[in-house]
């Protein structure tokens, strides 16, 4: 069995900080990598992803999510609320994220239990659980830091780990999940 499944094609200027990713190719080479907290079915309606499920209040201002408990990171790391809070305020914090503008509504993110987390937003708004499918908002690690020089820059939640052998990158599928 092949261990590694070659890229076709990785821009010259991938991997880097999820943050300073701004072109299709990087989020749809990083989306093999990341999971977000929920994603899109074919239909453009947002289904579970690192969220089992999540419950919208009466006035559409505050969404509360559930983490599924069996997502791992590939380093065997359970993927709790506060991963997901560090992941997302990573992105609302820093106007250079592609993801911050669609983040402007999020008044809070507040960790409520290990494994569920409650978004608040200032205003209603219908797109947020497609914005918050965007690869670049892929859920790594509390306190995680790009590492440019890292052979395995990323700690996986998606389905695939980034790997450097010698001057080229490899994705190779998990055999955790």
């Amino acid at each position: 069995m092949n261990d590694f499944v070659t890229l076709g094609y990785v821009p010259s200027s991938f991997p880097r900080d999820p943050i300073k990713i701004n072109q299709a190719m990087e989020h749809l080479c990083l989306a093999q990598c990341l999971e977000p907290l929920v994603t899109l079915d074919s239909e453009n309606n947002p289904v579970k992803a690192v969220a089992s499920h999540w419950i919208i209040s009466n006035d559409r201002k505050t969404i509360d999510f559930v983490i599924d408990e069996r997502k791992r990171f590939h380093n065997g790391g359970s993927i709790l609320a506060k991963d997901v809070a560090y992941s997302l305020n990573r992105h609302r914090m820093t106007g250079d994220s592609q993801s911050h503008q669609f983040l402007k509504n999020i008044e809070s993110i507040n960790i409520l239990e290990e494994r569920k987390l409650s978004i608040r937003l200032r205003r209603p708004q219908f797109s947020i659980l497609k914005a918050l499918s965007r690869p670049q908002l892929g859920i790594v690690p509390e306190g995680w830091e790009y590492g440019e020089n890292l052979d395995s820059p990323f700690i996986c939640s998606g389905k695939y780990i980034l790997i450097r052998r010698e001057s080229n990158w490899y994705l190779t599928l998990r055999h955790d999940l």
